[in-house]
């Protein structure tokens, strides 16, 4: 692994992707273990209850026994009444007529009636009970034995939770016998709904103008279910109120409105509370011939091109879709910042992934929301944690390398604009242009050498912190103190880029030189008085080009500035000392041809001339700062 490729995967936005694999890996093993299935089909259940109802007309139309019907004519209903309220709707032409209730056996009678009925009359289809592992079968009218396209099963699949969102096209028995389920051998009878095999795929069933694939292992949000037999997705879009109704006894005693039953398909079942058979889908509680009705409904509008079969994705594009956003989460922690950042993240990641995935659904497509959410969610959470963490470092680390030398807004402002020159929680080595302050006091040497040391200790305590302090409040920042001497930088660490700053800089300079000889001269006085030796003070200023950043190891690293202009400064300080010696004044400011560009309109100066400075091959010239041309502060 290449020294960059170690670098960038220990950067924040190297961990983000670390984690927001993590994060990855973690959903899908989660949501394969089958342990996000229940959520899963709790959001797809609220699309579909949410989802826009169809408007079209439905072209099916119910018969209802209702607790009316049962006390009048018995449990169950005899074989000639049932015939009479049968001959009564066929006679105005349905397309298919349903009948949503067993017939076994003879119940009286009406049976040679019923089966009359049945053998000349094909559009009427007639329920069946297939065996399970909870109920035995319940066969159809041994009348239609060799009659199987007029019989269709009434079995349901409930998923686990015992809400029915899928429905059957066909199932096969133990022998291998294919069975039709009763809405499909309904719906077939419609026109334009004919079945056949798809032209690609010649194993999918294809319905008037659409396919509809069988429902395959790990569809959609299910985990392991069973996918036995020929499975569909209920929609679920029309309201199992919109259909219409006519009770059993206005179609026995032929009272119905004929319009409700010629070219419709009529299903025929019982919604009597008396009478066990309902069924729990997304939208409640529906009895069994209501959730038939939506099934045939759903496949006539299927067939006629009016409702594209749900669909999903594939495994792999389900899998791209979940790490994608759980990378764009971990990467947006890294920006999170503040808290109503971080919100404002959620909330907008939140909307805009419901938003797509119901616009999908809209679309007819089930795509992955609940491992999105939580994958985005738990990434960006740790995430942030990490940043936090990080930068609690980071700030300790800018308070105690800046801290003690810059003013407590300066360390703000300095947290605030980190990335301008902080990389990886360590200052970043850059060249920018500064305006360097060296100060240094005139005899301090020989008289530490014949004082007390604490006396000196306290001496110098004294007029460093005063120095610091008026650094500080003319924002510069001190780098180092060497014995009696102070080096300051103005311009950093945020770093000054425009002329503008940079002039500002240099007359930030030279009003805190101008502030330390002022300083002095009343530290002098208070000395005095005290019997204590005075000092006096030189100071060389300087702006140009300079190297900034940390040097020393992690226990000992400062934040330094180097480079020609510092010591040019240096030697400003240091230039010409004995005729300082000479002088009455208690302070002497030099500055270098870069400042003075900088600062004529704001301070009266001196031209000294050029000269060649120790050390330097080049004359520089030199200008003594002499006072405040203006009143206040620059």
């Amino acid at each position: 692994m290449s020294r960059w490729t170690q670098r960038w995967l220990r950067s924040r936005p190297g961990v983000a992707v670390a984690v927001g694999f993590a994060s990855f890996v973690l959903v899908m093993f989660a949501r394969e273990a089958g342990w996000l299935e229940s959520l899963e089909l709790d959001v797809f259940d609220e699309y579909l209850r949410v989802g826009p109802r169809t408007v079209r007309e439905s072209p099916v139309t119910l018969v209802v026994v209702g607790e009316d019907e049962i006390q009048s004519y018995g449990h169950p209903i005899p074989d000639a009444v049932m015939a009479d309220a049968l001959e009564n709707l066929v006679e105005f032409d349905p397309y298919a007529v349903g009948v949503d209730i067993y017939r076994d056996a003879p119940k009286d009678a009406g049976w040679e009636r019923l089966e009359a009925l049945f053998r000349t009359h094909p559009e009427f289809v007639i329920v069946e009970k297939l065996e399970d592992d909870h109920m035995s079968a319940v066969t159809a009218p041994a009348f239609l034995d060799e009659r199987p396209g007029q019989v269709g099963f009434s079995d349901m699949m409930q998923d686990t939770d015992g809400i029915v969102r899928r429905g059957f096209l066909f199932l096969w028995t133990d022998e291998g016998a294919q069975r039709t389920a009763f809405s499909l051998a309904l719906a077939v009878r419609y026109p334009g709904v004919d079945l056949a095999g798809d032209p690609d795929e010649p194993s999918f069933a294809r319905l008037g103008k659409t396919t509809l694939p069988p429902i395959e292992l790990d569809y959609g949000g299910y985990k392991g279910q069973d996918i036995g037999g020929y499975q569909y997705q209920f929609d679920f879009r029309r309201p199992r109120e919109s259909f219409e109704r006519i009770t059993f006894a206005e179609a026995v005693e032929r009272s119905f409105d004929p319009a409700l039953v010629r070219d419709r398909v009529v299903l025929v079942g019982t919604v009597s509370p008396s009478v066990k058979d309902d069924f729990q889908i997304p939208h409640g509680m529906v009895h069994g011939v209501e959730l038939h009705a939506l099934a045939v409904d759903q496949l006539i509008r299927n067939g006629l091109g009016f409702a594209p079969a749900i669909r999903t994705w594939s495994e792999w594009q389900e899998r791209l879709w979940v790490l994608a956003w759980c990378l764009a989460a971990a990467l947006a922690g890294v920006r999170a910042g503040s808290l109503l950042r971080l919100a404002g993240i959620v909330v907008c990641g939140m909307a805009a992934l419901v938003g797509l995935a119901y616009w999908a659904f809209l679309e007819s497509v089930w795509i992955p929301v609940v491992p999105v959410a939580l994958g985005g969610l738990g990434a960006l959470a740790l995430v942030v944690a990490y940043v936090t963490q990080q930068e609690r470092v980071e700030r300790a680390q800018a308070m105690n390398l800046f801290g003690k030398y810059v003013s407590r807004s300066l360390v703000d402002s300095v947290w605030e604009e980190r990335d301008l020159f902080m990389e990886g929680g360590r200052p970043k080595s850059q060249c920018i242009t500064v305006t360097v302050l060296i100060s240094d006091l005139l005899g301090y040497t020989s008289r530490a050498e014949k004082s007390d040391p604490a006396e000196v200790m306290e001496w110098l305590g004294t007029y460093t912190d005063r120095m610091a302090h008026l650094v500080e409040i003319h924002g510069g920042m001190v780098n180092d103190f060497l014995g009696d001497g102070l080096m300051a930088s103005f311009g950093v660490p945020i770093p000054s880029v425009t002329e503008e700053e940079i002039a500002h800089d240099a007359t930030r300079a030279v009003e805190c030189a101008l502030a330390m000889g002022e300083a002095l001269e009343a530290l002098n006085e208070d000395w005095r008085r005290d019997g204590r030796p005075t000092a006096r003070l030189r100071v060389g200023i300087l702006t140009g080009p300079a190297v900034v950043g940390h040097i020393g190891a992690d226990e000992r690293m400062k934040y330094a500035t180097v480079g020609n202009t510092v010591n040019t400064a240096a030697r400003l300080e240091t230039y010409d000392k004995t005729a300082f010696e000479l002088e009455q004044s208690t302070f002497r400011i030099l500055v270098g041809q870069a400042t003075l560009d900088r600062i004529s309109d704001c301070f009266t100066t001196q031209s000294v001339g050029d000269h060649v400075l120790r050390g330097r091959g080049e004359p520089v010239t030199i200008y003594r700062v002499l006072g405040r041309a203006r009143v206040g502060n620059s």
